[in-house]
C-alpha cells in the first residue's frame, strides 16, 4: 500500500526558473514578485498560472512578443496585480504614478 503522509510537492514549486525568466522576459511582467510565494501565486488553476503557462506556448512557439489574443487576455490583469501590489506604484518605463491616477482620476476631476 502506498504511503499517503508522505508529502506532495506542489505543481508550482516545480517550474524551472529559466522557465519563469523566459515567461517574464516575453510578458515584461514579473510572474512572481518579491516576497511572494511561488507555490501560491503559481498554483495550477490561478490567472497568473494560467497566464505563464500560455507565455511559455507561445514563447516555445517561437514568438518574440506576445500575440494580440495573449496581450488582450492577460496584459491588463498582470500589470493591474503589479500596480495594486506596489506601495509606489509606477510604469514599465519609471514613470511614478500618484494615487489619484490609482483611483481613476483625471486632472482635478475625481
Amino acid at each position: 500500500m502506498a504511503d499517503t503522509n508522505t508529502a506532495v510537492e506542489p505543481a508550482a514549486s516545480k517550474l524551472k526558473a529559466a522557465d519563469l525568466k523566459r515567461a517574464s522576459l516575453f510578458a515584461r511582467e514579473d510572474f512572481v514578485r518579491d516576497g511572494e510565494d511561488q507555490s501560491v501565486v503559481l498554483a495550477p488553476g490561478t490567472p497568473r498560472r494560467i497566464a505563464f503557462d500560455a507565455a511559455l506556448v507561445e514563447v516555445d512557439a517561437g514568438a518574440k512578443t506576445p500575440s494580440q489574443s495573449w496581450r488582450r487576455r492577460w496584459s491588463l490583469l498582470l500589470g493591474l496585480e503589479r500596480i495594486l501590489a506596489e506601495e509606489e506604484p509606477h510604469l514599465i518605463d519609471g514613470a511614478v504614478l500618484g494615487t489619484d491616477a490609482r483611483r481613476g482620476c483625471r486632472g482635478n476631476r475625481c
